[in-house]
This record gives structure tokens, C-alpha cells and sequence, in this order.
């Protein structure tokens, strides 16, 4: 944008005031125009009153759980916030561990998976009994867990040419096991990117469980970034040009809105006035409202835009100039455990060079996206 110029005029002996008075002006036009055209959060945040916290939780947010009132969240290390408000508390790792690399829950209990100090090579799985951890035995070099329904599924890549990159997967014994079972219940797959209930997907793949073995319930698409179970038993998933659902007998599709963005995670919310899938991506994210009785996909919409989003309408410009402009690496929603007063709370990953962590927005106590 350029700078508009002023020219002073006038009779020499006036000359150096206006000299002063023009090169104030011009000083404040550029200013106001430097932060009208810049994207920097501090100008966006300054410009919609909204002052920025400090961040509790920095970095890639890789996964959050909510266990027993209270809340997690892992970035390498774990933190707490009891029962959703106040502050997030670093929690202790487990003896020789580095590094949680991922949070995942059976329904019931917490587990983590850690790696040693080089921050790459498998350390353990283990179950967290609210002050202490237990490691889960039966599997080595699990390479990513997924939460379930009264289990935790666990990913193992096979060795052999590493741009085939396919996995075993195998399941914990039971809720609150500490064992995995030995025999996998699906073999050779795709690179996993999500779990739900009794569902796992890798990135063409959806999988469902049944006892010890799980199969196939088709391929809607490549690119896939997560499956979610709604509370009708309807499954999701979505890439960056679709939203699928699956109704128990086939794939139905909506068109997403992400100007080819490739889609990196999804969640569900259903509450008292929710009822929407939400699909982060390279910039911000999209929203897909759900028939509350079929589960059926609507029409897209971006966040802000429609009564029915996340984001409320008086929102859409803060969103616009904070979340729009960042990669969401990760996007989580809970309606419990969350402060008095909110229905529901929507947590994002951000991937920024300067804005990273964790942000947060509430729908009436916090009604702005800002950092935790």
C-alpha cells in the first residue's frame, strides 16, 4: 500500500512549521497504514480491541483429552487444567521419558505415548492414575495411539521400503488395561490419521472395529485428516475439498469451501444450540452444520458467517484477522468440562513462527479467539 504524500505550501516565514506539521502527519498516515495492510496480530488485536495473552501453551498442540472433570493437553510436554478453567499446569512424565508425543483417551483413563531424549525413538505407552503412570506392555516401537471406546488402539509401522510407510494396528485389552493385544486387528494399512469409538482412519481408509479385528467400510476419498462419531452413530471424515458421512450403509459428500487447503484435523459439536463438524486447514477453518436428528451433512459455511457457527457473527472479523490467517494444526471442541456460563469451548493448534500454542474461544465468557 503506498503512503499518501503531503505537500506543505506557504510563505517562508511559515515554512518550518509546516515542514514540522507535514512530517507529523505523514508520520501518523503511515502508521495507520502500515497496520491497516499488515496481517501481524498485534495491528489485528489492536484494531478489534482485543489484547493478546500471553501464551500457557506454546509450540504444536498434538492432541487434548478430557478425563474426569478435567482437561489435557500434550505439546511434548502434558499439561492439566482442572476441572476447565483457571490455569494450565505442567503434569510430571514418566520416569525416562523426553517426550509425549500423544495424548489418547478409552473413554475412562488417560494414556500417553513418550519417546526417549532424542525425541523420535519409542520410550513407552502408559496409563496416567491421576498421580502416577503405568507403563502398557505387549508392544514395542508404537508409533502413534488413537483413542476408542473402552479401548486405545495403537499403531506400529512395518519395517521394509519406507515410502510404503503401512502399519499394524492393534488394540489395548480392555478399559484401563495396562496390556495390548499381541495379534493385530487390521494389517498393512495406510498412514493413520484419527480415531473414534470403534472407528480408525488412515489417510484413504476408514476402519471399523468389531471384537478383536476390524475392516474396511470404504475409501470416500484421499487426504483424509481424522474420523468422528456423532452422538446418532453417524461417522465423518473429511480432505481438503470434502465432508464425508457414513450412516452405517453408505458415503454421502458435502463440498468444503477451503480454496484447496489440505484439511489437518476434525472434530465434532453437538450441543444445545451446535450441531457442526469442523475441519481445521492450512488457513483457519470451515464448518458443516448437521441435520440434529439424521446427522445429515448441510452446506458449508466459514466460521462467523452464520448464527450457526462456532465463531458468533459480532466474531467474524476478529476470526478473520487471528485464526484465518494461520496453519491449525489441531482443532478440539468440549461442552465439558468448561467454565460456568459457556456451552461449549473450541481449542486450536496454531503453527506460527511468532503466534504458536494453544487459542481458545468460549462462547459467552470469552466470546473472541485469543491464546490460553
Amino acid at each position: 500500500m503506498k503512503t499518501p504524500t503531503l505537500i506543505a505550501t506557504g510563505s517562508a516565514r511559515h515554512s518550518g512549521i509546516h515542514t514540522k506539521t507535514a512530517f507529523a502527519l505523514i508520520s501518523l498516515i503511515a502508521l495507520f497504514a502500515l497496520a491497516s495492510c499488515s496481517n501481524d496480530p498485534i495491528f489485528s488485536a489492536i484494531q478489534n480491541e482485543v489484547k493478546l495473552k500471553d501464551p500457557s501453551i506454546e509450540g504444536t498442540v498434538s492432541s487434548m483429552e478430557a478425563i474426569n472433570g478435567d482437561l489435557y493437553a500434550a505439546n511434548g510436554y502434558i499439561f492439566k487444567r482442572t476441572a476447565g478453567v483457571g490455569s494450565w499446569d505442567k503434569i510430571a512424565l514418566p520416569d525416562g521419558a523426553s517426550r509425549c508425543a500423544k495424548l489418547a483417551s478409552d473413554g475412562t483413563n488417560l494414556y500417553g505415548l513418550f519417546t526417549n531424549s532424542d525425541w523420535t525413538s519409542f520410550n513407552s505407552v502408559q496409563l496416567y492414575t491421576g498421580d502416577s503412570w503405568t507403563p502398557v506392555t505387549g508392544l514395542d516401537n508404537v508409533s502413534q495411539i488413537g483413542s476408542g471406546k473402552g479401548r486405545i488402539y495403537a499403531f506400529i509401522e512395518n519395517d521394509g521400503d519406507s515410502s510404503e510407510h503401512t502399519y499394524n494396528a492393534y488394540i489395548s485389552t480392555g478399559a484401563g488395561a495396562t496390556t495390548f493385544n499381541a495379534t493385530p486387528v487390521a494389517e498393512d494399512i495406510g498412514v493413520p490419521t484419527g480415531s473414534s469409538g470403534d472407528y480408525f482412519a488412515t489417510t484413504t481408509t476408514v476402519y471399523q472395529l468389531s471384537g478383536t479385528s476390524a475392516s474396511s467400510i470404504g475409501s470416500p476419498g484421499s487426504g483424509l485428516c481424522g474420523v468422528v462419531v456423532g452422538s446418532n452413530g453417524n461417522v465423518y471424515t473429511a480432505n481438503y475439498g470434502y465432508a464425508y458421512r457414513w450412516d452405517g450403509k453408505d458415503w454421502t459428500s458435502c463440498w468444503l469451501d477451503l480454496e484447496n487447503d489440505p484439511a489437518t484435523g476434525i472434530t465434532i459439536l453437538q450441543s444445545a444450540s451446535k450441531d457442526l463438524l469442523i475441519i481445521g486447514c492450512d488457513e483457519g477453518y470451515g464448518e458443516v452444520p448437521l441435520d440434529a436428528s439424521s446427522g445429515a451433512l448441510g452446506s458449508y459455511i466459514s466460521p462467523g458467517s452464520d448464527p450457526l457457527s462456532t465463531t458468533d457473527p459480532d466474531d467474524e472479523d476478529q476470526y478473520e484477522s487471528s485464526i484465518e490467517l494461520y496453519n491449525v494444526s489441531g482443532i478440539f471442541a468440549f461442552t465439558s468440562p468448561v467454565p460456568a456460563g459457556d456451552e461449549y469451548v473450541l481449542y486450536i493448534s496454531v503453527n506460527h513462527y511468532k503466534y504458536n500454542g494453544l487459542w481458545g474461544y468460549y462462547d459467552t465468557t470469552q466470546s473472541e479467539w485469543n491464546r490460553e
